[in-house]
């Protein structure tokens, strides 16, 4: 929480030196945690938990403060109110001292005089008795402050050990957000605006207490007293700042209700100053200039001023008299100093006793005269300075005669302060989105234990133990599978109720599969498979790497079959007409495309006449050349709708006929998946399966459109180059590097006028434009050793409508395989497969990887192919994964490879 303009200042010239936004300098870097869920910001999970122990101490402290603010204030609530609560289990052994606000006889310079009088000055509903008690010996508050600083040094020190994990951050943030979700348990239950403003008074104090321990910690250091801009400082400040006693209480409890709190400033008064200057923050205008702005419209506005300079005199009365009790004794109700004393006690607890009469003369002049009678020697230097501190409030007014430079510090000190507190919430909102990262687990403190002890969990406690146990990773196998066109093919049988299909066809043969694979206890030995998630046209399953690749081989059956069936459940005369419809169009398409590629081809043959009649160094044969080119992109341009056209329609017929159903399946390896559980009052018991490997199995089930076209563009080479148009690409995933160049924004819109407008040469110029700017780009980075292109987008993808393995997944299995199975490995050149095998097919590339596992039939080897390496999103830092096709026996190239190849090799091995 910010404490001055400079201070504000300050960080805002960090922060534009850095290039940090708030979120940067602020946040926890959660990416860097030891442990997990979820590979990026947006998805990560982190689950924590604090010890019995110290979630009984927190949540006792926070009552306890909060049931003794409810008892010291009992006259102010109604009787039925008040014995709520009396019965609440937090109100017993509370035994308030006498309402005092007396603090000397704390020791200066120590953890507990910060607590008590930084407390006491943001909330009016707090006194010294309540806080003596709080923090005196054995009671809840100093065993609060004991243990706080004993988890303060244990996570400071994992921190040093964790590698730059951020876990002082993380500890304390899930301290607050624990006490954010418990505070306040009475509210709920009391309505009354005193048990609310109680709240308040709880987070402040909760928050003194967490900021004096921070202080202690960081004092050796010397941080605290370093400017926000000094380098050795930059720790304190990012714990401390986005820290405010907003951090403790959720969103249903406002501060600022009233005139004194932990702003010191009310709702009003804070409206009237964002009326002034609203979002003045999103415009980024410097702190001063907000600040000077602000001034000048209090002063010019006849409501707000009178507003703030009446809040200004309850704040200076507010401080005149807590600075009074403070530093005076409570005397005897006999004593000299009684008299005086009560006076301040009243006008402390009621204001407007004494803001009532400032503005009469007379009767202030009498109230003046009256305190002055009641002046004794032996506090004569605290009244003295009590009558300095508020002769000066009749002075806050406007006015011919009001002072123009106090009203002028006054309007200044508030508006900085309104700056500071929206600066503040904006590090709270960046708290906030940072907070849902972290997860709190169900309270049970069995389970906690158990996820703790496996390392699946970081615990917040006292204990000796880590906070996060250093457990050996569980690992295990992820399945994911993907039928490829299920959405469309449910949108062309819309007519028909396709559910109950789903359900006994498909759905529950699959659940029947998978029973087949339970193995034990899969929380102690991970065998078997397991189901995650089931969804319309997925499915994402856990387990031993074995057991899911048989599973995916039998799924990639049933799919077959449920492939057969789903033409049935349209009505014969429904399929037909939709059949007629698609072919007609397609027909009247690629007869239209047919005559436009035979005009381009007749001038082209004209034109090729006319080159062929022309003498060599003829000037006209260039013309002719250029014109000759631009005919023959124009005919391959041609050439590729009509291809398009013909895989469109295709698909389309495949579409209705059901053919068009494939299945995609992925198999990866490595941490176990974790099951996050959630209870909600409407939505009941709800497990999310989380994990990396999960992510990965699912990226792997991709068809990346731009692969296919580069697959597409291979084989239409090929067919070309053979004359054979029936060759095939030879296996059902594909994997290739992608290059495209997207146009940029303001090229983009150029060219959308131009089509829209058909104007030829505004495109032509959008076409020169891009590209100069690609060369402008190409050149230089293609001379550096790390090129970083800003026009082109490089990467690559996946096709997948088989069976693929991540590189981890199958040496897994073929670890767990070659103590009883022969494993082969082989590298294959495309030049010396058998002649039949190049007739058929097409090879992008020039080898493959080809490993034989020798299978239970010796007649069927199982055999998979390496078809190259993807860089899914998400996992750059990783780098590309190897990918692996299983081959499936009824393919065409598994039985002509078997035939000329495999059965040979294994032979050979003998």
């Amino acid at each position: 929480m910010f404490e001055s303009l400079d201070q504000l200042t300050a960080l805002s010239t960090v922060l534009r030196r850095h290039g940090w936004d708030r979120a940067a300098f602020a946040a926890p870097d959660y990416m860097k945690m030891r442990f997990r869920l979820g590979t990026s910001i947006a998805e990560t999970k982190i689950p924590y938990g604090l010890s019995p122990e110290l979630q009984t101490l927190v949540r006792k402290a926070a009552d306890k403060l909060l049931a003794a603010v409810a008892t010291r204030h009992r006259e102010k609530l109604n009787a039925v109110d008040m014995d709520k609560v009396l019965m609440d289990e937090a109100s017993v052994d509370v035994s308030l001292r006498p309402e005092f606000w007396y603090v000397g006889d704390l020791p200066p310079n120590t953890i507990f005089h910060t607590i008590v009088t930084r407390s006491l000055r943001r909330n009016r509903l707090l006194d010294a008795g309540i806080l003596f008690w709080w923090l005196g010996k054995e009671e809840i508050g100093r065993r609060l402050v004991g243990e706080l600083q004993t988890v303060v040094r244990k996570l400071a020190g994992e921190q040093e050990y964790a590698e730059g994990e951020p876990t002082l951050h993380f500890g304390l943030r899930a301290l607050t957000l624990h006490l954010t979700h418990h505070l306040p348990g009475m509210p709920s239950r009391i309505a009354d605006p005193l048990i609310r403003e109680g709240c308040n008074a709880t987070a402040v104090v909760l928050y003194e207490t967490f900021l004096a321990v921070l202080e202690e910690h960081f004092r050796p250091s010397g941080a605290p007293g370093k400017p926000v801009d000094d380098e050795t400082a930059l720790e304190w400040y990012r714990l401390t700042l986005p820290l405010s006693p907003r951090a403790f209480l959720s969103e249903s409890v406002r501060f600022g209700l009233h005139t004194i709190g932990p702003d010191g400033m009310s709702e009003k008064v804070m409206n009237t100053l964002e009326r002034y200057f609203p979002r003045m923050t999103d415009r980024n205008t410097p702190a001063p200039e907000i600040v000077k702005q602000l001034v000048s419209r209090i002063a010019g506005d006849k409501n707000g001023a009178p507003l703030v300079l009446g809040e200004e005199r309850v704040r200076r009365l507010f401080d005149a008299t807590l600075t009074f009790l403070a530093s005076v004794r409570p005397p005897d109700k006999d004593a000299p100093e009684a008299p005086a004393y009560r006076e301040i006690v009243a006008i402390h607890t009621d204001p407007d006793k004494l803001l009532r009469i400032l503005d009469e003369k007379k009767a202030w002049r009498e109230w003046l005269d009256n305190w002055k009678r009641m002046q004794t020697a032996g506090i004569k230097a605290p009244m003295e300075r009590f009558t300095e501190q508020v002769s000066v409030l009749p002075k806050l007014t406007t006015g011919f005669l009001a002072d123009k430079a106090l009203l002028q510090s006054v309007y200044t000190d508030f508006a900085e302060r309104f700056v500071l507190l929206r600066h503040a919430e904006l590090f709270d909102q960046v708290m906030g989105a940072q907070g849902k990262v972290l997860h709190e687990s169900p309270v049970d403190n069995d389970r906690r234990r158990e996820d703790h002890a496996g390392g699946r969990l970081y615990l917040i406690s006292t204990g000796e133990n880590p906070t996060l146990s250093a457990a050996v990773a569980m690992e295990e196998g992820q399945l994911f599978v993907d039928l490829k066109d299920f959405t469309k093919r449910t949108f062309a049988a819309k007519e028909v109720k396709m559910a109950d299909f789903m359900k006994w066809e498909f759905y529950e043969p699959i659940l029947k599969l998978a029973k087949k694979y339970l193995v034990g206890m899969r929380h102690i030995d991970r065998a078997g498979i397991q189901i995650n998630n089931l969804l319309g046209d997925a499915i994402s399953a856990s387990g031993d790497v074995v057991s899911l690749l048989q599973f995916s081989r039998e799924l990639m059956t049933l799919a077959d079959d449920y492939k057969a069936k789903i033409p049935g459940r349209v009505p014969e005369e429904m399929l037909t007409s939709r059949l007629q419809e698609i072919d007609a169009a397609f027909k009247a398409r690629h007869r239209a495309l047919v005559e436009e590629r035979n005009r381009y081809v007749g001038s082209f043959n004209t034109l090729n006449g006319q080159l062929k009649a022309l003498p060599q160094g003829d000037p006209k044969r260039q013309q002719l050349l250029v014109q000759l080119r631009g005919f023959q992109e124009a005919v391959n341009a041609v050439e590729r709708q009509m291809q398009a056209a013909e895989q469109a329609h295709a698909e389309q017929r495949a579409t209705i006929t059901g053919t068009g159903l494939e299945a995609g399946v992925f198999v990866s390896y490595g941490s176990a998946a974790e099951t996050v559980t959630f209870q909600d009052e409407i939505f009941g018991h709800m497990k999310v399966a989380i994990g990396e490997k999960i992510n990965e199995s699912a990226r792997g089930t991709a068809r990346d459109p731009i692969v296919f076209e580069l697959l597409n563009h291979h084989v239409t080479k090929a067919r070309k180059a053979s004359g054979n148009k029936a060759m095939e690409y030879p296996f059902r995933v594909y994997i290739d590097d992608t290059i495209y160049g997207p146009l940029e924004p303001d090229l983009a819109e150029v060219l959308q006028k131009a089509i829209d407008e058909r104007d030829v040469d505004g495109a032509k110029k959008v076409v020169q434009s891009f590209s100069q700017r690609l060369m402008n780009d190409l050149v230089p980075n293609l001379k550096k050793e790390a090129p970083d292109f800003r026009m082109l987008r490089l990467g690559n993808g996946i096709y997948n409508l088989g069976i693929a393995l991540g590189e981890d997944a199958l040496e897994k299995y073929l670890a767990t395989v070659e103590s009883e199975r022969r494993v082969l490995r082989r590298a294959l050149k495309i030049a010396d497969l058998h002649e039949e095998i190049k007739r058929a097919f097409v090879f992008p590339r020039d080898s493959y990887e080809i490993i034989l596992v020798e299978g239970e039939d010796p007649a069927r080897p199982e055999i998979f192919v390496r078809l190259g390496a993807v860089l899914f999103k998400g996992f750059e830092k990783k780098g590309k994964s190897a990918v692996y096709e299983d081959l499936r026996p009824a393919s065409l190239f598994y039985r002509l490879f078997l035939k000329h190849h495999a059965r040979d090799w294994l032979a050979a091995e003998v």
